[in-house]
């Protein structure tokens, strides 16, 4: 796993892989998708914008994103070009609700958002995990990750901009407890370990480096509150 700014990086044409950035909301708030060869040739960048606000993207330049390939699929060309075309199908999905509690499988072998209930949803984060184990390209094992105190009051953080930008959306998730939290950094580092899927204390160590990357300014802390998935107008190009 070696992240570098998305501008010194040349697309390799058979590759999977992570852009991740730091944003202006919140303190160590992060954005995170995915890139992936489209089948035109053209390198995307797909990711969770905000609810109902699904981005197919060309590969992202001077906004302070870095990038590191999947490392994993580096060694088989066949599974990269099979992950890259699932990524394809996930990103016909434009209306994916957001939410913190992610469906156990978000999408069908089709490539379709396809949730249990109207009260589960995706992150910036969890879209990209939900997709790749669609893929059968697990990345963290869900089942070990913990809830931290700030959980909560990141969710209800984000319920606040939910509430302001969909408010039929807040009415949905009005009385829902955030189970725990997948952060972007984590994703990151798991999406593009050697080894995948990391456990929580594996993504959280390794996470470290890459938060020193994100923000130099800062001590890296490995249990200090990050990532936080910025509104549709906040985060585009537009």
């Amino acid at each position: 796993m070696t992240f570098q700014h998305c501008d010194r990086v040349a697309a390799d044409p058979s590759y999977v892989g992570i852009a991740i950035r730091a944003t202006p909301l919140g303190e160590r708030s992060m954005h995170v998708g995915l890139l992936y060869r489209h089948s035109n040739g053209d390198v995307k960048f797909t990711h969770l914008a905000w609810h109902n606000d699904l981005r197919d993207e060309t590969l992202p330049h001077g906004d302070n994103y870095l990038w590191a390939e999947c490392a994993c699929l580096t060694q088989d060309d066949s599974l990269s070009d099979f992950v890259a075309n699932f990524i394809e199908m996930c990103a016909q999905s434009k209306e994916i609700p957001y939410g913190p509690n992610p469906p156990p499988t978000a999408f069908d072998l089709n490539g379709r958002y396809s949730p249990q209930n109207d009260r589960q949803g995706l992150t910036c984060a969890t879209f990209i995990s939900s997709v790749l184990l669609a893929a059968g390209f697990p990345v963290v094992r869900l089942g070990t990750w913990e809830s931290r105190p700030d959980d909560s009051l990141w969710w209800s953080s984000m319920m606040k901009y939910i509430e302001k930008s969909a408010p039929e959306r807040a009415a949905e998730l009005d009385d829902v407890a955030i189970e725990f939290r997948l952060r972007p950094d984590e994703v990151a580092v798991a999406a593009t370990s050697i080894d995948p899927p990391l456990s929580y204390q594996e993504a959280l160590a390794r996470s470290v480096p890459l938060q020193e990357l994100l923000f130099p300014a800062v001590v890296a802390v490995t249990d200090s509150p990050v990532g936080v998935a910025l509104p549709a107008d906040s985060i585009g190009e537009r």
